[in-house]
């Protein structure tokens, strides 16, 4: 880890998100994080980049991380707009949970609720406990390759935020614009094969999506998730980044 992060504070993981199996063993360290740096209101507005600076691993892992509490619904994401200069101000994360900081009870919306941790739990922590980083890599694997095969992509997933973000730029210069949700389910496959196989990171894909529907040339011409992935490279080339 990097020394020029502050570490002081500290955090708490419920048992609901610990021994919750459908949820990747990193992300569960990075749900905490999350919760320290979470302001009163329960948003974190730290990027990727810090987390993955955070943890030494790439900004892709920490994505992997974010959509498994967020497919698993810890968590929460959303591409916003700063008021000042209307440009994007990242990736907001917010902890669906409420906390009682005296009984320790939460209220998380989730698949699965676990009251307390049973023996089978407690077998699975210690294996996850004693495993190889390889085995980690491989259980990371499987649960990404899970979640390619979904045909539908969640509504707190990042191929999905950003195909909402494409249409509503897009609609901004043309009210009459059709949208669906099958065209955003669409558009999110796109940006899926963006993330995993072009190895892009969501909050540049994001960026560029902002700068076309500002360009008066490129907005009429990046009208699909599909065409943006085909012109991604020419357009981050005219952002000049």
């Amino acid at each position: 880890m990097n020394s020029d992060i502050k570490k002081s504070y500290y955090t708490v993981i419920p048992a609901t998100v610990r021994y919750d199996s459908n949820v990747v063993p990193s992300a569960k360290l990075l749900y905490g994080e999350i919760t320290a740096l979470c302001n009163e209101k329960g948003y974190c507005w730290a990027i990727n980049d810090y987390f993955s600076r955070l943890y030494s691993v790439s900004k892709r892992t920490i994505s992997t991380w974010i959509k498994s509490l967020c497919d698993a619904g810890y968590i929460s994401a959303e591409f916003v707009l700063d008021n000042s200069n209307q440009k994007v101000k990242m990736r907001c994360l917010k902890v669906e949970a409420n906390f009682d900081t005296h009984l320790m009870k939460t209220s998380i919306p989730s698949r699965k609720k676990v009251p307390e941790p049973h023996e089978e739990n407690f077998a699975e922590n210690n294996t996850i406990n004693n495993i190889s980083s390889s085995q980690i890599f491989e259980r990371t694997k499987i649960n990404d390759n899970r979640a390619r095969n979904r045909k539908i992509f969640g509504a707190d997933s990042d191929p999905y935020l950003l195909a909402r973000f494409l249409e509503k730029n897009i609609a901004e210069n043309n009210p009459k614009f059709p949208q669906s949700e099958s065209q955003r389910q669409r558009w999110a496959k796109d940006f899926d094969l963006m993330i995993r196989r072009d190895k892009i990171d969501a909050d540049d894909i994001a960026e560029v999506i902002e700068w076309c529907q500002k360009d008066s040339f490129w907005r009429s011409n990046i009208l699909s998730g599909k065409k943006l992935r085909e012109k991604y490279q020419q357009l981050r080339m005219r952002m000049g980044g």
